[in-house]
């Protein structure tokens, strides 16, 4: 959900969070929420998957966004890039071989690989299952290495996927988003 109010206060959001917990799996809510001020100011890079991925049922998310273009999703692609290789080290150097860390690194790839995807090819592709019908590769396999992450890894494994996410990464940023094949 993403929801944009006038301005934000801490009552605003403790009336949210008791409506979540009212609401039969209020729990599996996610989203996004801000005031109007506070969205207007907001990075376009960190604006390009939200207005991509939000359906309008009530208002028009679009018409409140400031314009959006090609520069906004190269840079969403090298922040995402930087920010994940950057876990993906932190987590290879100091982690504890949980799955939950993996979890939410690769949650990080997939909007890095999407991203990623549309600025090579044009194409916005909204779920996993059908990213992992078009990717190739170094990038299909980090997608596929997701799949594994609700148990226990032997310590090679993981360092491995690690490795994988790292090395993707580290291609996006040394070459470019665009340029990456």
């Amino acid at each position: 959900m993403v929801v944009v109010l006038d301005r934000v206060e801490a009552e605003d959001l403790a009336a949210y969070r008791s409506l979540l917990r009212d609401m039969p799996q209020g729990g599996l809510a996610c989203g996004f929420i801000c005031g109007l001020r506070e969205l207007r100011g907001w990075p376009g890079y960190d604006l390009v998957a939200l207005s991509r991925d939000t359906k309008g049922y009530y208002g028009d998310l679009l018409a409140l966004l400031p314009p959006l273009g090609r520069e906004d999703e190269l840079t969403c692609v090298q922040v995402g890039a930087a920010n994940l290789y950057h876990a993906a080290c932190h987590t290879l150097l100091f982690g504890e071989l949980e799955p939950q860390e993996l979890r939410g690194l690769y949650k990080s790839a997939f909007f890095l690989l999407r991203m990623d995807h549309a600025l090579r090819t044009g194409e916005y592709v909204p779920t996993r299952k059908e990213l992992l019908e078009k990717l190739r590769g170094a990038r299909r396999q980090v997608l596929l290495d997701e799949a594994g992450t609700g148990g226990a890894l032997q310590r090679a494994e993981y360092e491995e996927r690690l490795g994988r996410l790292i090395g993707l990464c580290g291609e996006i940023l040394q070459k470019g988003p665009e340029t990456c094949r």
